[in-house]
């Protein structure tokens, strides 16, 4: 609601400052596209925005979003421990903190996920129902992710280490035991370890499918789904996939790295062209900078008229029932089926897996 809040000041506001309330554009990443999505969605925000891009992060990624009030109970204890607000109080108490307060007590939480709750009135009802019943804001959306939203900064941040020379078959089955942040249930683990690692016994490409399994489940998956719900609501819909790492980043990190979580950002804002440490400056090759104006283009335009082609650059299609998606790389390129395969697997395969297997066990106990 504090998004929302922002957003009315805007429209109240931005006349002010030379700009159109009729004509406004929300775009985050990540923890940020999570909140664009569900701003997408949700009918108090109804009017507040034009367009719309999520980079990185969806709503309906896995254990974001709670419909039960017992699934908030264990985060709101943890809340009131760090902060010492009383429970019964909470609100009342945390809107009194200084921002140094708030500060302090985001760094004591670490990366402790905290999900959206269908409270009845931002989200009236759980985003799968929302979707499927076609509730939402009817704006124009760009959706996508990076090709390996689970290179570096993810493991680094969820405390996933040892990785770098290989991984072995127990270990993965261990570490996504472990993430709570991916939502597996155990059912799910051993379908999915069988379907990315199978029988490989070398533990650099067993470390490789670990990092794509993680990187579809948390992103690519989630933003193929979201995509779909909004091309069939008939809405303008354009999907990417980011696929090169920045050279700027290239000696902080492993060679086998490569378009990480939020490596599109330094193109986004820029970075090419920046200086004297700003955050994303740096050294680029001439051909990063073509990219950066590419990208910093196809985001403007959009956020100009909702549509991100212009005359000079790669034509980018619709997502349509050909699932059209972008390839942004240092040459850009039109491309379908964005992991095919591993898409059919998450949204056909496993659910049928798992049903089979549940019919199994109330057979086994009949019997």
């Amino acid at each position: 609601m504090d998004q929302v809040a922002s957003l009315q000041w805007v429209q109240e506001s931005i006349s002010d400052f030379g700009g159109d309330p009729t004509s406004v554009t929300i775009f985050g990443e990540s923890a940020g596209a999570i909140s664009v999505s569900a701003l997408v969605l949700s009918p108090v925000s109804k009017g507040l925005f034009h367009r719309a891009i999520a980079e990185s992060g969806v709503v309906r990624m896995l254990s974001m979003v709670v419909s039960k009030f017992e699934d908030l109970i264990k985060n709101q204890n943890l809340v009131a421990k760090i902060s010492g607000c009383d429970l019964a109080s909470i609100a009342d108490c945390l809107k009194k903190k200084s921002e140094k307060e708030f500060l302090a007590i985001a760094k004591a939480m670490g990366m402790q996920p905290f999900p959206a709750s269908v409270d009845g009135v931002f989200l009236p009802k759980p985003p799968e129902e929302m979707l499927a019943n076609k509730e939402s804001n009817k704006v124009p959306f760009i959706i996508g992710m990076n090709n390996h939203e689970f290179g570096w900064v993810a493991p680094m941040l969820l405390n996933v280490t040892g990785i770098t020379e290989g991984m072995t078959r127990e270990s993965v089955i261990s570490t996504l035991q472990n993430l709570p942040l991916l939502g597996l249930s155990p059912e799910v683990i051993p379908f999915a370890v069988e379907e990315y690692i199978g029988g490989t016994t070398n533990l650099v490409e067993i470390r490789d499918h670990f990092l794509d399994l993680c990187g579809d489940i948390m992103f690519v998956i989630p933003a193929v789904n979201i995509a779909r719900y909004y091309r069939d609501m008939g809405l303008p819909v354009y999907f990417y996939e980011y696929q090169h790492p920045p050279s700027l980043l290239a000696p902080t990190r492993p060679s086998y790295v490569k378009g990480d979580h939020t490596d599109e950002l330094l193109f986004v804002f820029g970075g090419p062209f920046l200086r004297d440490d700003v955050i994303f400056a740096g050294n680029a090759t001439n051909e990063e900078k073509h990219l950066a104006r590419a990208v910093m283009r196809y985001w403007a335009n959009f956020a100009r008229n909702g549509d991100p082609n212009s005359p000079g650059l790669t034509a980018w299609p619709q997502y349509g029932t050909d699932e059209h998606y972008m390839e942004l790389n240092l040459k850009q390129k039109s491309s379908s089926k964005l992991k095919e395969k591993r898409v059919k697997f998450w949204t056909e395969i496993l659910p049928k897996k798992i049903l089979s297997g549940a019919k199994d066990e109330i057979d086994h106990k009949e019997l």
